[in-house]
């Protein structure tokens, strides 16, 4: 049986930009669920639960 190869070369990750890390943050400081934040900004939940506790 085959196996498949894991490729070598890792993802590129993502950036963000100060301006859109501090409405983030502040979105969760107004009291926005993080659920509403991951929501409005279009990032993956299970990344998300990672940045916001």
């Amino acid at each position: 049986m085959l196996r498949k190869t894991k490729s070598s070369a890792t993802p590129e990750r993502r950036t963000y930009t100060n301006e859109f890390k501090r409405d983030a943050v502040a979105m969760l400081l107004d009291g926005h669920s993080t659920t509403s934040i991951v929501e409005r900004l279009g990032l993956s939940p299970c990344r998300c639960s990672l940045t916001f506790p």
